[in-house]
């Protein structure tokens, strides 16, 4: 029997329209170990899931756990997901020496394609959906935050280990509100963020492929 995935999921007390978006999301999945973690409580969002999220990767490490999952309670799976795809993208991601994999994101700067699901990329936004390996805790635990700071962007800054999962098995549900970034709060903009960057992988891979199999027919003298 394999391990179950360990996903703590955060959601501040409050939110109960959230909470029970995520608990639904989880529901009947049994190769999930999920655990419901209430947020810490901060008049700036980013600064309270920062926080949160120091207190999550503590425990994780204090229980030497290989890697863990940390979702946001927006976070949605979409018909991509499959089990066997997570726990392969998983494995593949830790032997590229990952610190970070990612569910999906909003927004990235770069981006390469590195296995047929996989790609490097940088710049990321995007925190409801990701994995954190065992090599990257100590580095997140020592990390200062201020109250400008963005969780995402600043993970970015100190890591060129990052990749994403393609396509995309998570995505953002939008709630009409948001509990870190006011600018996401108007309807559709955080779907459509997800569109676009979903579109630009799509390009990215379909390049790819177009000049492999340019390059393999000149070789072969075509």
């Amino acid at each position: 029997m394999k391990e179950k995935i360990p996903v703590f999921a955060i959601n501040l007390e409050d939110r109960i329209d959230r909470r029970n978006h995520i608990l639904k999301q989880f529901a009947g999945r049994s190769e999930f170990d999920f655990f419901l973690i209430r947020a810490v409580k901060n008049e700036i969002g980013a600064v309270g899931l920062w926080q949160t999220l120091n207190n999550i990767i503590q425990e994780a490490a204090t229980l030497q756990l290989n890697y863990i999952i940390v979702c946001e309670d927006d976070h949605c799976f979409t018909a991509n997901y499959d089990v066997a795809e997570l726990r392969k993208s998983i494995a593949k991601a830790d032997l590229l020496r990952s610190d970070i994999l990612l569910g999906g994101v909003s927004h990235f700067e770069d981006a390469v394609q590195v296995e047929q699901e996989l790609f490097w990329v940088n710049h990321f936004t995007g925190t409801q959906f990701v994995i954190f390996y065992k090599r990257f805790f100590q580095k997140i635990l020592a990390l200062e935050f201020n109250n400008d700071d963005n969780i995402d962007l600043k993970m970015s800054g100190v890591s060129d280990n990052i990749y994403c999962m393609y396509p995309f098995i998570s995505i953002q549900e939008e709630f009409g509100y948001s509990d870190v970034t006011v600018k996401n709060a108007g309807p559709g903009i955080v779907e459509e963020y997800f569109v676009k960057s979903q579109k630009r992988l799509e390009t990215l891979s379909y390049l790819k492929t177009h000049f492999e199999n340019l390059h393999h027919n000149s070789g072969n003298g075509k």
